[in-house]
């Protein structure tokens, strides 16, 4: 059986990650592959665990100067998804290029849509092109008009720089500082605070100089976890979590998923894709999809787990469930259910809604956890910059295809989203191409898969410069560079303002960092001429964000969030502190986006949101080249167990080969092959000169998947594991 979509007649394939059909069902010739392919991922996984778990004794015995040797030699081994040699190299790609799962079509049936654009030659066929000007869509992408000359962005850089001096901004930083700084009855007008307290969260809700302003207090958490506690262990979060399981169950357990992965794996053939620890990240995954759309899969299965028939007369099941136990040792979030019960909370009002002028949220030393600002732009710069930022935004995401969503984790989700906003789907023909889009770009320097510790030389992201169409690469960079400059540049403006207030030594190290990045000229990601904080954007297209933590991300730093558009609702959750926070457009949001979870409610209309952060392994690579010492890998106990989750997503390939569209399975030389004068002319830590990107032509673009931000932190859980093997081992001798 093979899940791949065929081209439809005009030539064309659906998108990388279409949902399509996956069964249940078994044959002779499908447990032979499985147990072939299975074996043999399971043993590389093996080998690699035990050279983890062999690196972490070395790391043990050296003194703290000795823990990085030479880091430019580091191997990829090190990371996530070891790169076999040749002799290793899982490629399984007989039958099945793709999994998916069995869902209804929107519109024929058939897992395809109908193309009702007629061709008007051959070469328009090949090309993908459309008798529309300039339109063009990829097997990853939505629509684009890439060589429509008419699509350009406004240059309005000039005019996004805030006047620290304004009285009013003056006033404004003062308030912010106070609110965080002291005690509410000190400075609220009339010095009146309502206050709630409830399991060690206290809300206060006052107002200052006419700013209404709510600020929390969890007595019980600690930003920096130097009592080890993470959110999910805060006393209001263990009490809302009780309050839901009242509502409905607690997720399927671990036995349960591991019977339906191996049920999974034996219908495919073993042919899940992936290499090593991301090999079983998605086995997993594609069970927990199944538990989620067959309500009585559970039950059926918990009655075969109690029989003991099936493995007591079905050897090839039995092999394959103790290998799948064996790598899926330990439980993990599951967003699937996860989603269900943010449903029910919801619609039992159980988040307290906080609906402001300013929020604040802090740990017990009065360090910030959170903090939205609910109209950044009309108080910092001015409401027409905002709505310039959001046309940007809408144009830019016209003229270069917007990339999917990687559906290897989130494509439930992403499906469930377009059913509910079929005015998102560039698949249905009664939509306007232009407006019918949904996905995010990833635009910045990122560090490759299998690199967690920033050993190697960050690169551009694909969005940057690799998916830009080749034989139309000035017009498109053209207007990337006013998207950076203008409207990015603006969304950095508002966060940087509000950062310097919040933690300015930590906004120092984030410019630090950058500033090396851009000498090394690893990436052309400056959004301003002068300390830019951040390496890295992702901007969201009409998008829904379910729960998540984004585990690449700078550990105990900031993600900074600016949305923007004309939308009614997507309101941020933050579930492990039972808050729900109005948040309308031109508001900013600032979160420790690696430690906290986060998503928002469902929204109507059209919403943009930039996201600016730097990732940890970036910020590894920075600390190497300037000398210093670089902090040992740490992660709480929930980024161990739900190491699954991630809002910076793996990049498909633009090629329909197998070997480029699903570079999981093929890891190749990490070596970035861009090297253009786009960002050489002015990588220090000064002024950077306005430019077109540009990219040596005649080369081709690195084919190795880019980082996702899962991946830093699933590694740093199997190192925190093997530490502990370790030190136990250690304890006995």
């Amino acid at each position: 059986m093979s899940t791949s979509t065929p081209a439809t007649a005009d030539g064309l394939r659906p998108p990388r990650y279409p949902t399509e059909n996956i069964t249940l069902e078994r044959t002779p010739e499908k447990d032979e592959e499985t147990i072939r392919v299975v074996k043999a991922v399971y043993e590389v996984f093996m080998r690699n665990r035990r050279r983890r778990q062999s690196k972490m004794e070395a790391r043990e015995d050296r003194t703290a100067n000795d823990n990085v040797d030479d880091p430019e030699k580091t191997t990829v081994q090190e990371g996530t998804q070891a790169i076999p040699n040749k002799h290793e190299r899982l490629e399984t790609t007989d039958g099945l290029s793709e999994s998916g799962i069995s869902l209804k079509s929107m519109y024929d049936g058939t897992g395809r849509w109908p193309k009702n654009w007629p061709r008007k030659n051959k070469a328009a066929q090949r090309k993908k092109v459309d008798p529309m000007s300039g339109a063009t869509q990829y097997s990853y992408t939505n629509i684009g008009f890439p060589r429509d000359k008419s699509l350009t962005l406004e240059d309005f850089e000039d005019e996004t720089h805030i006047d620290i001096e304004e009285p009013s901004i003056i006033q404004l930083r003062n308030d912010i500082v106070n609110i965080k700084t002291k005690p509410a009855k000190e400075i609220a007008d009339d010095g009146t605070v309502h206050t709630e307290t409830k399991y060690g969260r206290t809300i206060e809700m006052f107002r200052v100089n006419g700013r209404t302003v709510t600020k929390a207090i969890f007595k019980d958490a600690d930003v920096y976890g130097k009592k080890t506690k993470a959110y999910t262990d805060l006393r209001i979060s263990k009490e809302f979590e009780k309050e839901i399981n009242k509502k409905m169950g607690v997720k399927p357990p671990l036995e349960i998923e591991h019977w339906v992965a191996t049920r999974v794996l034996l219908s495919v053939g073993g042919q899940i894709g992936g290499a090593t620890d991301d090999y079983w990240r998605k086995t997993r995954d594609l069970a927990q999809q199944h538990l989620f759309l067959d309500e009585n899969l559970e039950a059926k299965t918990r009655e075969e787990i109690n029989s003991g028939s099936l493995v007591a007369n079905d050897p090839t099941f039995a092999t394959l469930l103790d290998i799948v136990k064996k790598c899926l040792s330990r439980s993990s979030f599951n967003p699937y259910h996860q989603a269900q019960r943010d449903d029910v909370a919801l619609s039992q009002k159980m988040f307290h809604i906080v609906q402001t002028d300013i929020f604040i949220a802090l740990d017990g030393t009065g360090v910030v956890i959170a903090f939205v600002f609910s109209d950044s732009f009309r108080t910092l710069l001015t409401k027409s910059i905002e709505k310039k930022v959001a046309q940007s935004l809408e144009t830019y995401s016209t003229l270069q295809p917007v990339p999917l969503p990687d559906m290897t984790r989130h494509g439930l989700h992403w499906v469930d989203w377009l059913i509910r906003r079929p005015d998102l789907d560039f698949r249905n023909p009664e939509n306007d191409p232009r407006k019918a889009k949904s996905g995010v770009y990833h635009i910045g320097g990122r560090c490759s898969t299998g690199d967690p510790q920033g050993a190697r030389k960050p690169v551009p992201s694909k969005d940057l410069v690799a998916r830009v169409v080749e034989d139309e690469f000035g017009h498109v960079a053209e207007q990337m560079a006013n998207l950076q400059f203008s409207a990015f540049g603006a969304c950095t403006e508002v966060v940087r303002f509000f950062f310097g207030l919040l933690d300015p030594r930590l906004l120092d190290e984030y410019v630090r960092v950058a500033n090396e990045i851009g000498r090394q000229r690893c990436a052309f990601f400056e959004t301003r001429r002068k300390d830019d904080p951040f390496v890295m954007r992702a901007a969201l297209i009409n998008l829904m964000t379910n729960e998540h933590k984004d585990q690449g991300d700078w550990h105990y730093g900031f993600a900074g969030l600016v949305s923007v558009g004309e939308f009614q609702g997507g309101d941020l959750l933050l579930r492990e502190l039972g808050l729900r926070i109005v948040s309308p457009s031109g508001c900013v949001q600032l979160i420790r986006g690696r430690e906290l979870r986060h998503s928002i409610t469902r929204w109507s209309g059209r919403r943009f949101v930039v996201v600016n952060v730097t990732h940890e392994p970036v910020r590894r690579y920075a600390l190497r080249k300037l000398g210093e010492d670089v902090p040992s890998s740490t992660v709480t106990t929930q980024s161990c167990l739900e190491a699954n989750l991630e809002d910076e997503l793996p990049e498909p390939d633009e090629s329909d080969d197998e070997r480029h569209r699903i570079p999981e399975r093929h890891i190749e030389d990490s070596e970035s092959p861009w090297s253009g004068s786009g960002s050489s002319g002015a990588r220090s830590a000064g002024e950077v000169k306005k430019q077109p990107l540009k990219r040596e032509r005649g080369k081709k673009a690195s084919k190795q998947r880019n980082s996702s931000t899962s991946d830093a932190d699933t590694e740093g859980s199997l190192e925190e594991l093997a530490r502990i093997k370790v030190k136990k081992k250690k304890g006995l001798d």
